[in-house]
C-alpha cells in the first residue's frame, strides 16, 4: 500500500506550476510508478491527471521511503516534439 505526504509546495508563477516535493511510502511493494503516484496526486490535490509530471523518483536504500519532484502544471503541458536525425544521405542532398 502506498501512501503520499506532501513534505514542500512551491508556487512558479513564472513558469504556471506547482513544484512539490512528496514523500511517498511504500511498505511491502515496490517503488510505486509514475502513473500511481500522478493518480494519487491528482486525487490530493484536486488537478486534472494530464497536468501532473512526475520529474524524479528518488528511493531510499535500504527503506522503503523515496521522495519525488512532481511538478502541477496551470495549463496541459505541450509535449515536446524530438528533432528527426537526418541520415547522410539526407544531408548530401542538401550540400548539392
Amino acid at each position: 500500500m502506498m501512501q503520499l505526504k506532501i513534505d514542500e509546495t512551491k508556487d512558479n508563477p513564472l513558469l504556471k506550476r506547482k513544484e512539490l516535493i512528496v514523500k511517498i511510502y511504500y511498505e511491502g511493494s515496490p517503488t510505486p510508478s509514475k502513473n500511481q503516484i500522478i493518480e494519487s496526486i491528482s486525487k490530493q490535490v484536486g488537478a486534472d491527471q494530464e497536468k501532473i509530471e512526475v520529474v524524479k523518483i528518488n528511493g531510499e536504500v535500504g527503506m522503503q521511503v523515496g521522495k519525488a519532484l512532481v511538478y502541477v502544471w496551470e495549463e496541459k503541458p505541450k509535449k515536446k516534439e524530438k528533432k528527426k536525425k537526418e541520415t547522410k544521405q539526407q544531408e548530401a542532398g542538401k550540400k548539392e
